[in-house]
């Protein structure tokens, strides 16, 4: 199979041979193909390296979603295209962890925060002054790429390709990862996606491209150049070309990219590099003659980062087999003239995965670049939209200045509303029974405006919650009428389709909850606590007595204007809210509501006394290092990991000889926050290739809540070739779960260093606050622990009895042991379950 034939698998060359031959503008068979590929997600068309920038590009259309890949502290990919956080890109929230010195992150390089600190930027807020057309999309977190990877398996977006570009930095090798660590994790993140065959890997840096051939050898290579990097008669070998000298070859990138198997070539289009053809000076660098050579050479050829329609043409015109842009959209437009076929346009999920936040209210919801649908793919449950009423429609707007005759309620709430409860099966979320609230605040004179509304919705009664004679027949969505609202009116209709929102002085009113469901108000009204030190005790009380108030009348509540700048404050206050069992919680960052939710315990941040907790301890013997399984047992102890740690339902899992593409894989399929750290062998992470395993060996802790930091370190006493380490991870309760791997006991040597790194282990443990729960493989059966500290192990397990150890601080108490079977490893894993105590609650 050529090289050319082989990338259409990815598919950056969907192409029949005839796709290389220049086309006049006026004529091409419309069968043919031609790569488009979104820089960034379309970085032209919204804020870059989002989520919903690649959703968009997708449900705009494109061929390929080119993205850039750089490596966190904690060994994650995630996307992002500069090595240093941007401040015109993303700007600080608040601190992974209190106190944390190296807060704030702008300006930090990636490969020096961890995933948690990364996770705190609002990367969706600010517009580049070079694209005033960007849609923001405030409070946007920089994905990972597993999450750029689901969203692609979401959109079931089998023709689409994703060119990932791995960021070495060969110039500055320190400013970046190391190449093998952005090897290995795309390697195991884009496996565990089952997306090999539609990824294609680029890079500046030859050298990670023919690294990438050697571990992922599927994958094809596309190498990237500005010019100058090839260090065209300058003495030596280029930094950037893995040991190639571009003068060995003529000066020829197709020849050298060509001589270490690259597919394609992906040079800069001309010089300037933002100029046009239409510009006095500008210089093409990409030529007739070079795509005819490449071509001749088995090579597509694909020139960066191409804007302007002119210069698109000129391109094309040269017979290049695709073009990267910012504007996904002009390059669509002039396919669309020149009769090419255009890559087929995903519709947003027809199901979802996300879990429905129940508290989460997207306030000004029709504010954000997808009205509706960003709520929804954030899991809220409550939307709000403003309303006037002009020339008899309802225009959503928080201005009357700011209307527009196509932004109606039907069209951004209702009928998309209609489509989603019929492909969900009768719900918003499906299988989710609870209200989805569409709060319709009215900002033109109340009765006219609600006459119009009612009428809206009955036309859409099939979908809607019925409020009639007293009595609720619940539906799929709730509306509530907020602002002007003309309670009598509604009053009098015999059915209606909206409730009332009511206020804090509507409590003693009497009213029944079938005519008032919702109340609301302004928090900076009731309380002068705006999250700043400690709430005082008054103020709290007030609000759990609204709120018990609330509830017991049969109201849900919501307060508006509270702190929604991210940051501590916003959070101390989200936490009051949470305790008190407020309903809806107001914000325009939907992001950092969503990562606020998901860090916290389903109902309350106080855990009841007594409070279940459970560590599972696991030992995988995954990387083959210590010859405990073949090929018959891989990927098969994976799956029984993942299904193990489903049933048991741990709170938090230690790992013990496990790969990091198979623990991000495992994390991934059970919903869990992770922590690794590698084993050093001979000097080196040892990568997982005896037989299978995916990534580096090592261990880690999982957890099902927020990590907020985390450490990792070798022990002082070592035995023999591979180093060993502790690792811990304190999650946003403020348990902290630690593991390691000590020394086996086979020498008098080993023997020595097994004993003085359990006595480390034993520092280690006692150094940290709050509850503390270790699970590990000690190699002895003689405990670890701290006094005062319980211990459980696995001495009644079938294989290797006594060596598998869970302990247990103050903190966790009546604990006891299970040794759960294990199939296609030499240990059987140790469930230990305990309850915390009143003292390890953390509410802060």
């Amino acid at each position: 199979m050529s090289r050319i034939s082989r990338l259409a698998l990815a598919p950056l060359l969907a192409l029949p041979l005839m796709a290389f031959v220049p086309a006049p503008a006026t004529a091409a068979p419309p069968e043919r193909s031609f790569d488009l590929q979104a820089h960034r997600g379309g970085l032209g068309l919204t804020v870059e390296s989002t989520v919903p920038a690649f959703a968009k590009a997708l449900e705009l259309g494109v061929s390929t979603l080119e993205l850039d890949v750089q490596i966190t502290e904690d060994r994650v990919a995630v996307v992002t295209h500069d090595r240093r956080v941007s401040g015109q890109k993303c700007r600080d929230t608040s601190p992974a962890v209190p106190d944390d010195h190296e807060f704030p992150y702008v300006g930090k390089y990636v490969n020096t925060l961890t995933l948690a600190q990364v996770k705190t930027l609002d990367c969706g807020s600010q517009r580049l002054t070079a694209h005033p057309g960007q849609e923001l999309q405030p409070g946007e977190r920089m994905p990972t790429l597993a999450q750029v990877l689901d969203l692609v398996n979401a959109h079931k977006a089998k023709q689409v390709g994703l060119n990932i570009e791995t960021k070495v930095e060969a110039g500055a090798p320190a400013e970046t990862a190391p190449r093998e660590q952005f090897v290995q994790e795309v390697v195991a993140d884009v496996r565990a996606a089952d997306l090999v065959d539609q990824v294609t890997i680029q890079s500046f840096d030859w050298g990670s491209l023919m690294r990438m051939a050697e571990v992922e050898p599927r994958f094809p290579l596309i190498a990237l150049t500005n010019r100058d990097f090839l260090q065209v008669d300058q003495p030596g070998a280029s930094p950037w070309l893995g040991g190639l000298d571009i003068d060995d070859y003529d000066d020829s990138l197709v020849a050298a990219a060509a001589s270490f198997g690259a597919a394609a070539i992906s040079p800069v289009h001309g010089f300037p590099q933002d100029g046009t053809v239409n510009d006095p000076g500008y210089q093409p660098y990409v030529t007739t003659a070079m795509v005819d050579e490449a071509h001749a050479a088995g090579l597509a050829v694909v020139p960066w980062t191409v804007d302007d329609k002119p210069t698109m043409a000129a391109l094309m015109d040269k017979g290049v087999d695709g073009l990267i842009t910012d504007y996904p959209d002009r390059l669509r437009e002039l396919m669309a003239e020149r009769g090419l076929r255009l890559p087929r346009a995903y519709d947003a999920p027809r199901r979802t995965s996300v879990q429905p936040l129940p508290q989460a209210h997207a306030h000004n919801d029709y504010e954000h670049g997808r009205p509706l649908h960003d709520a929804l793919s954030h899991g809220f449950t409550s939307v709000e939209a403003d309303v006037w009423l002009v020339d008899g429609e309802l225009l959503v707007a928080h201005d009357l200045a700011d209307v527009d005759p196509s932004r109606t309620l039907e069209s951004l709430y209702l009928d998309p509303l209609v489509d989603r409860v019929r492909r969900e099966g009768g719900q918003v979320y499906r299988g989710h029974d609870d209200v989805f609230q569409l709060l319709i605040d009215v900002k033109s004179t109340a009765g006219a405006t609600y006459a119009a509304v009612h009428d809206e919705l009955a036309e859409h009664r099939r979908i809607m919650t019925t409020f009639s004679r007293g009595a609720v027949k619940p539906d799929a969505v709730t509306a509530v009428i907020s602002g002007n609202r003309d309670l009598t009116a509604m009053q009098s209709q015999r059915t209606r389709y909206a409730g009332y929102d009511g206020r804090i002085g509507d409590l003693a009113s009497g009213l029944p909850a079938s005519d008032l469901p919702l109340l609301s108000d302004n928090w900076t009204k009731l309380f002068t606590w705006q999250g700043v030190g400690p709430m005082p005790e008054a103020e709290r009380t007030r609000l759990h007595d609204i709120v018990d108030q609330a509830h017991a009348a049969g109201y849900r509540i919501r307060f508006w204007a509270t702190p929604d700048t991210a940051g501590p404050a916003r959070d101390a206050v989200w936490s009051e809210l949470l305790d008190a069992g407020v309903d809806h919680f107001n914000t325009d960052d939907l992001a950092g509501l969503e990562a606020f939710l998901r860090a916290m315990p389903v109902t309350s941040t106080r855990l009841g006394v007594g409070a279940p907790y459970t560590m599972l301890q696991m030992n995988l013997c995954l990387s083959g290092l210590a010859g405990c399984y073949g090929r018959t047992a891989y990927p098969a102890v994976v799956d029984e990991a993942v299904v193990t740690i489903q049933q048991q339902d741990a709170e938090a899992v230690s790992l013990n000889e496990a790969c990091s593409g198979d623990v991000a894989e495992i994390a991934r399929r059970t919903g869990y926050q992770l922590r690794f750290a590698p084993v050093i062998y001979r000097g080196a992470e040892l990568p997982c290739v005896k037989p299978e395993g995916r990534g580096v060996f090592g261990n880690a802790v999982l957890t099902k809540e927020r990590i907020v930091s985390g450490r990792d370190q070798a022990f002082a006493a070592q035995s023999g070739v591979e180093e060993r380490r502790w690792i811990c991870a304190t999650t946003v309760r403020g348990v902290t779960a630690c593991s390691a791997h000590l020394s086996t006991r086979g020498t008098v040597d080993a023997q020595a260093a097994n004993e003085a790194q359990c006595a480390e282990l034993t520092t280690v443990l006692e150094a940290y606050d709050g509850a503390v729960v270790f699970g590990g493989d000690v190699n002895r059966r003689e405990s670890c622990a701290p006094d005062a500290w319980w211990t459980l192990t696995d001495a009644a397990a079938s294989q290797a009895p006594g060596i598998q150890h869970v302990y247990g601080n103050e903190r966790l108490t009546s604990p006891t042991g299970t040794v759960v079977p294990a199939t296609y490893t030499d240990h059987d894993f140790l469930r230990a379950d305990s309850r915390l105590t009143p003292a390890s609650q953390r509410v802060d």
